[in-house]
Parts: C-alpha cells; sequence; structure tokens
C-alpha cells in the first residue's frame, strides 16, 4: 500500500487552445498545429499557478510530465527545480488532432537534456487517424496509478492535459467513493481549466 500526495496541473494555454477560442474546435484538425507550444497568456498562466503554489512547488519529489511540448514547457516553469519523467501514458487523447501527436524522443532529449524519458519508441507509435475512446484514456488513467504506486517518491507533480485529467478525474472519484482518495469531493467539474492545479491524496494498493 502506498499513500501519495498530488499536485494534478493542466497545462497552459497553447496556439491551438487560442486558436479554438478564435476559430472553433475543427481548426485542431489542421496539420499547422501540431505539437503546439505555450502562448504568451499560457506561459503567464503557469507562473502564476507556480507563484500561487509557492513553497509546495519545490516541495514535491517529482513531476510526471506529458511528452507534449505544451505540457513539458508548463512543467518547467511551474516546477523548474523538480527531477522530471516524461511519460507516454499521461499524453493527451491520442489520434486525429495533430495537436496531440508529439514529437520524437530524439527531438525531444535534444530540447530537454534533463530529462527522463519512458515512451513507446522514438516516434510517435501511438497517434493514429481515429480518436481514442475516453474509456481508454480512463485506462491508462488507472494504468498510471498502477505505476505510480511503485514509485519511491510520495509527492508528486502531475502535468499533464485535460481529456487525460477528465479521465484520472473520474478514476480518483471512484476511488475516493471507496474510501482509498480524498479531494475530489466538492469540485462539480471534471473540467481543468489552462494551468489549473488540484491537490488530492491517495492510499494505493497492490
Amino acid at each position: 500500500m502506498a499513500c501519495k500526495t498530488l499536485y494534478l496541473v493542466r497545462h497552459g494555454e497553447a496556439t491551438h487552445n487560442e486558436a479554438i477560442k478564435k476559430y472553433g474546435k475543427q481548426i485542431v484538425l489542421q496539420e499547422t498545429f501540431f505539437d503546439p507550444e505555450l502562448t504568451p497568456l499560457g506561459r503567464s498562466q503557469a507562473a502564476q499557478t507556480r507563484d500561487a503554489l509557492g513553497q509546495t512547488a519545490i516541495e514535491n519529489e517529482l513531476c510526471v510530465v506529458s511528452p507534449l511540448s505544451r505540457a513539458l514547457q508548463t512543467s518547467y516553469i511551474i516546477f523548474p527545480t523538480l527531477p522530471k519523467i516524461c511519460l507516454e501514458v499521461v499524453r493527451e487523447m491520442i489520434g486525429e488532432h495533430p495537436c496531440d501527436r508529439r514529437r520524437s524522443q530524439t527531438e525531444l532529449q535534444a530540447l530537454y537534456p534533463d530529462l527522463t524519458f519512458c515512451l513507446d519508441g522514438d516516434e510517435d507509435v501511438l497517434y493514429s487517424p481515429a480518436r481514442e475512446p475516453a474509456s481508454e484514456v480512463a485506462n491508462r488513467a488507472r494504468r498510471f496509478l498502477k505505476w505510480l504506486r511503485d514509485q519511491p517518491q510520495r509527492t508528486v507533480a502531475v502535468v499533464t492535459h485535460d481529456h487525460f485529467l477528465e479521465g484520472l478525474w473520474g478514476v480518483l472519484r471512484e476511488m475516493e467513493q471507496r474510501g482509498e482518495c480524498t479531494g475530489t469531493a466538492g469540485v462539480n467539474k471534471e473540467h481543468f481549466s489552462n494551468a489549473e492545479c488540484r491537490r488530492v491524496e491517495v492510499t494505493l494498493s497492490s
């Protein structure tokens, strides 16, 4: 049995989020928005979250981060000094949208040489023209929690994406009903705003 404190963070606003506000959701189908980076507003949002966390931001023992650029950039703004591991399992809902296709590990390693990678190959072999079902995103959230159970760190930041967080939040709510989690009660939405951070306590059993 492992008790963990998690700080769950959605990335700051990226260029595709900005474009959706202007042109609608169909814009994300354009190749122009392949693995988009943060906007100036997104960087500001992340900095505000870092400042709001204060000392808590550096008291985490590990930062788990998605391999997509907007999450990586957010993680370095909010948790600049934490050791980081990049996990495929916490990436955004996979498929159809170029904004959710990742760069190669070779390219990412050149950009983030201090980052530990745990990806399913150099290229993005998981991306496909079909959108990943929400049920599979929830299954990935469960696999992430199983991975987390076996890690030595007790306080962990997770910087990821809206759909993955929605899936994870649903799993955590189920756990809270079983007495294995605290922090989801009273939160009436699964959707996370850009750079929003939520704290939960989980008990992970084998």
